[in-house]
């Protein structure tokens, strides 16, 4: 009997070490620093970039599609507008996953003119009733200045 519970004593010793062991490495590893260096950034500036001409380029098929329409809708502008806003949101904070765009020489000032453009169109969209050749104008140039971004984000 004595050797049962000794026995017993010694298990539930050894369960209760084990269960604090597995109990303390699964905190560490599911701590917020420790899973960033597990998983890195959720959003790479890759990725951003590709979001970001493809968001520019299905403004552009909008507008031609709405200046060729009979039954302007102003809004289906507006919807791929609001889209192109966020990600340009992503692209204009120096965070952990854009740092590099950030240290490429121009980047900094691009996004600007890009985020210059895009309310300059917000803008002449609120003020027209049809797709006007400024809005048209704009849009090419959105998608050159998407380009320099492509370009920088290749070297960074």
């Amino acid at each position: 009997m004595k050797i049962y519970r000794s026995l017993l004593i010694i298990l539930s010793t050894l369960f209760l070490i084990s269960s604090l062991a597995w109990i303390t490495k699964l905190y560490i590893s599911l701590d917020r620093d420790s899973f960033y260096a597990i998983s890195g950034t959720q959003e790479n500036y890759s990725w951003a970039v590709a979001k970001l001409t493809m968001s520019i380029s299905d403004l552009k098929s909008v507008i031609i599609e709405e200046e060729k329409s009979k039954n302007y809708n102003k809004s289906k502008i507006e919807d791929s507008l609001d889209i192109l806003f966020s990600r340009l949101f992503v692209l204009s904070d120096n965070v952990e996953s854009t740092q590099y765009l950030f240290l490429q020489e121009g980047y900094s000032e691009t996004i600007k003119r890009l985020n210059y453009y895009v309310r300059k169109l917000e803008s002449n969209l609120k003020e027209s009733e049809k797709v006007t050749k400024e809005i048209k104008q704009l849009a090419d140039t959105l998608r050159k200045e998407s380009n320099k971004v492509a370009n920088l984000a290749d070297h960074a």
